[in-house]
């Protein structure tokens, strides 16, 4: 009778939410990095079409 009550939980386990949370903030991280190499770049160009 206890193991049917284990059995049927649903949800997700700690394990499973800790490494989506992993997994999305890698994505967020390469993200960050890259806008700010692409906002970087662009300032440069446009001080230099300024000159």
């Amino acid at each position: 009778m206890y193991l049917n009550k284990l059995s049927n939980n649903k949800g997700f386990t700690l394990i499973e939410v800790l490494a989506v949370l992993i997994i999305l903030g890698i994505i967020i991280a390469i993200a960050i990095s890259s806008v700010s190499g692409n906002i970087e770049t662009s300032k440069k160009k446009c001080v230099l079409l300024t000159r």
